[in-house]
């Protein structure tokens, strides 16, 4: 027994490191040999069949209303690593995972992150599902099958919230109930604490704000303290009369407390009018580093300021080393200048703390010097997958790297970006709209 806790503290250990989704975790988990509530093994993934996905979307969602976890495709029920058929494992489209689990549960998993590995020279599937701060996953739709036999059969049950006990997904038992309300408790608890606590330290004659309880505000702030702390400002978007306005109230928050980003909905729906809006270099850098923090578009947002500009900024966001930020700068340092971007690369394996910059610095260094090098950023062989009125629809990702002469690229970047405005939980509209960017404003990077 003392030696299962003890592996199973060393995978919480990779759920809570800075970096918990690189190659060296995937290398210790297939080795690992064991399934535990962090972590499930499947020999077999058929992205065609119903039973599949149903299946791989109980465990996502148990993991992420438990302690978060991981799933590797192409291990055998023996913990063996058999490895599965590459271009099956390119098949699985990582917005169609979201699609698919968060089409059975409310509200929607925010996170699922996928990639595939080579070991002993075998491709494997590779999935990360933080746990989910503040939120319980429910089941909304009952999720029938046909299993191998041909009888049907019950994955998932609505109403049922599912959570992780060992290697199993299971519903809900009461002492799970207990541990959810209580790990609430112990959230609010903090959260007024810690407003106490900056109360009962100020200095007479101090004045005090409480602000709303908006996701990254400081509620409690003494203002007339010259120790008090930062305050993000809280943006009303009544009082914003455009789009432009609530840029201008974002920015002035940002320079008060430079943690203070704009989400993904104000993203996507300035996206949408990029236009139609004026943005001077300082309201560009703004929602660059929005963008970067955010896995939005930049590239639009690049052409509003000097190259040497946009160099400076990534090379500052690179500087900070956080997740995911550095990460994606490295993706837009790949298309500059050859000189910069190897020295970029160069300077992230020296200095970063974060495996996965490091793995993607190492990977890009290994292409720098070649034309084509934008290729390691897509899956050429896959389609690009997005929704206008809700109807899916797919274009060839070889066909937009050729700029098809049958596509209108710009018209289909307005339309994918007004659609992702309108929801911008709609994953593949935001992965179809980063690669467009790119592709059409990005490009012009390349030597």
């Amino acid at each position: 027994m003392e030696g299962k806790k003890k592996k199973s503290s060393s995978i919480r250990k990779f759920l809570h490191s800075q970096d918990p989704f690189t190659a060296k975790v995937f290398r210790s988990l297939v080795e690992f040999k064991e399934e535990t509530a962090e972590l499930d093994y499947k020999e077999n993934f058929d992205p065609n069949l119903k039973r599949d996905w149903i299946r791989l979307a109980k465990h996502i969602i148990a993991m992420a209303n438990t302690r978060g976890g991981y799933i590797i495709l192409g291990v055998s029920d023996d913990c063996s690593p058999v490895g599965m058929n590459k271009n099956v494992l390119k098949s699985i489209d990582k917005a169609n995972i979201y699609n698919k689990v968060n089409s059975f549960i409310e509200p929607d998993i925010e996170e699922i992150r996928y990639n595939i590995f080579r070991y002993q020279n075998k491709h494997f599937g590779f999935l990360f599902i933080p746990k989910s701060i503040n939120k319980t996953h429910v089941v909304k739709k009952t999720g029938n099958y046909q299993d191998e036999k041909g009888r049907i059969t019950c994955g998932m049950s609505k109403g049922h919230i599912y959570v992780r006990h060992g290697a199993k997904s299971e519903p809900l038992s009461p002492s799970d109930l207990s541990r959810i309300l209580n790990e609430r408790i112990q959230q609010h608890k903090k959260f007024w604490m810690e407003g106490i606590r900056k109360i009962s330290t100020a200095k007479i004659p101090a004045e005090v704000i409480i602000s709303t309880s908006e996701k990254g505000t400081v509620p409690v702030r003494v203002t007339t303290d010259p120790k008090a702390p930062q305050v993000r400002g809280v943006l009303d978007r009544d009082k914003c009369k455009t789009i432009h306005e609530e840029m201008i109230c974002g920015l002035k928050a940002w320079k008060a407390r430079p943690d203070s980003f704009l989400t993904i909905p104000q993203l996507a729906e300035v996206y949408s009018v990029r236009k139609e809006i004026d943005v001077d270099e300082e309201l560009a850098e703004f929602i660059i580093r929005s963008s970067l923090s955010n896995w939005m578009p930049v590239f639009f947002w690049s052409t509003k300021i000097s190259r040497s500009k946009f160099e400076k900024i990534l090379r500052s966001v690179i500087k900070s080393d956080e997740h995911p930020s550095a990460r994606e700068c490295l993706k837009s340092v790949l298309l500059l200048d050859k000189k910069f971007a190897k020295n970029i690369f160069k300077e992230v394996l020296d200095n970063s703390h974060l495996n996965g910059a490091k793995s993607d610095a190492e990977k890009f260094l290994r292409v720098a010097d070649k034309n084509d090098r934008y290729k390691v950023l897509f899956n050429i062989g896959s389609f690009v997958k997005y929704y206008i009125d809700g109807k899916e629809n797919k274009v060839r990702a070889k066909d937009l790297l050729k700029k098809d002469k049958n596509i209108d690229f710009e018209r289909l970047l307005d339309e994918i970006s007004y659609e992702f405005a309108k929801n911008p939980r709609n994953s593949a509209n935001k992965w179809a709209l980063k690669i467009l960017d790119t592709i059409f404003y990005g490009f012009k990077y390349l030597a």
